[in-house]
């Protein structure tokens, strides 16, 4: 538990992280070889169980961009409305295997793991297509939004999803 304090910041958090850690070894302890190695073993599951719950808490659909489906402060419904089109324009540029994932997951809702089996594609290429469409799209839409905006990325609590937006 002293582990995942330390890896995250609260103490709730690393409740969980505890748990999902010690599911995931009772799910996986046939593949622990060397019974002696079970501590470091475990300590290595809690590591990767919070760097996930970490990251997964910084993450934000992309759907979220600029606060469109929260009412951006600031935008009305007509400008929201422009934005959406144009990002859909922008995913509708993006190489076609890369665009499809990228729909898939921001359009339609799918998670990795749906994707993954849609595309009969490994969880890891499907996150690494989507870090690959929201660098293009940051590239490209970025710049197009107001000079003077004020960007920072935004969190959000839903976990099943992983993504990137930014607020003004």
């Amino acid at each position: 538990m002293d582990l995942a304090n330390a890896l995250v910041d609260d103490a709730s958090l690393a409740e969980d992280v505890v748990q999902e850690a010690f599911t995931t070894a009772l799910l996986r302890l046939n593949d622990l070889r060397e019974p002696l190695a079970f501590p470091g073993w475990l300590r290595q599951i809690v590591r990767r169980q919070a760097n996930h719950l970490m990251r997964k808490r910084r993450e934000v659909p992309f759907g979220d961009v600029t606060g469109v489906q929260r009412g951006g402060p600031g935008m009305s419904e007509p400008e929201r409305n422009d934005l959406r089109e144009h990002v859909r324009e922008m995913i509708r540029g993006l190489p076609p295997v890369i665009r499809d994932t990228t729909e898939l997951f921001y359009i339609e809702e799918r998670s990795c793991v749906e994707i993954a089996a849609m595309l009969k594609i490994a969880q890891g290429t499907v996150r690494r297509r989507l870090h690959d469409a929201r660098q293009r799209l940051r590239g490209i839409l970025i710049p197009s939004l107001d000079v003077g905006a004020d960007l920072t990325p935004v969190k959000s609590n839903d976990t099943s999803r992983s993504g990137t937006a930014f607020s003004r």
